[in-house]
């Protein structure tokens, strides 16, 4: 078992299958299910069961945000509550608290874009809703959350006169709305255009990393490079572990546990197999099978 890892992305997506106790690369490193960045004063992120992950709200240098994005991305597949802290469930769930009661404040002082302090209010109550539901906190704590929850619900977090505030001003902001989401189709659809562009010299050897995808509906994509698989999302496989995975997938046999290295196959469901954060359409691996020869 390899302990010293190839890169960042390889240690925080073995991390994420939780099969093995420790690997480092760089300084990103996990011990059991904690994973950090430089040194154990920053927890990146701690499993709090299979599923479930608690995932820092804290900041530290250039290099940690960038640690943080790629352990994210290796856990897109859990349930993530993001807060400031691990061990006092009391502590965060008046995090979301807060949060929500400030972005209502945010809201109703909004000159433009209201809007989207009102979305932060729902997805702070719905966090802290879901956190008091898997965690044992407060019972005061407990009662507000779910008090607020109720009134988001009900549609009563505003009252009338507030609501007539913010309706007013998205009505005089309409305009500059419609600008920006006009704007942010364009720069989508640019870094879409950009990222095809980058995924095929990717693929083809021309560039060293796989280019990020802005959006979900791109699915994994594969490459071959010298005795290992790699995908677009870091990980990587060797060519004899795939090989077999592939003799199983032709057989029509179950690939549930199959292992990969240090990663597990879990199913294939409407001709996407999924292993770990991974969802890797069937032609993709038609298609390197082809690249093969097999």
């Amino acid at each position: 078992m390899r302990t010293v890892l190839k890169n960042n992305s390889e240690v925080a997506h073995i991390w994420a299958q939780q099969k093995q106790k420790e690997g480092r690369a760089g300084h990103l490193f996990f011990e059991g299910k904690s994973i950090y960045s430089y040194g154990r004063h920053f927890e990146i992120a701690r499993f709090v069961d299979d599923d479930t992950v608690l995932f820092t709200t804290r900041s530290y240098s250039n290099t940690t945000a960038k640690h943080k994005h790629q352990v994210e991305r290796a856990i897109s597949h859990k349930d993530i509550f993001y807060v400031p802290q691990f061990e006092d469930h009391n502590i965060n769930v008046s995090y979301y608290l807060q949060k929500a009661k400030d972005s209502k404040e945010k809201a109703l002082k909004a000159i433009a874009y209201g809007d989207g302090y009102c979305d932060d209010i729902e997805r702070y109550l719905n966090a802290g809703l879901a956190y008091v539901g898997h965690f044992k906190v407060n019972k005061t704590l407990k009662k507000e959350v779910v008090k607020l929850a109720g009134l988001l619900e009900k549609d009563k977090i505003f009252s009338n006169e507030e609501k007539e505030t913010l309706k007013r001003r998205k009505l005089s902001n309409e305009k500059r709305i419609k600008t920006r989401e006009d704007n942010l189709k364009i720069a989508r659809a640019q870094a879409q255009e950009k990222y095809l562009k980058e995924i095929e010299d990717w693929k083809n050897g021309i560039i060293e990393h796989a280019p990020y995808s802005y959006s979900f509906d791109n699915p994994v994509v594969l490459r071959v490079k010298d005795d290992r698989i790699e995908t677009s999302k870091g990980a990587q496989v060797t060519v004899k572990t795939a090989l077999r995975l592939w003799e199983v997938i032709k057989a029509k046999q179950s690939v549930e546990g199959f292992k990969l290295d240090n990663y597990e196959a879990h199913e294939i469901k409407d001709n996407v197999l999924t292993v770990g954060c991974h969802h890797i359409p069937l032609v993709e691996l038609e298609r390197i099978a082809g690249l093969l020869g097999v």
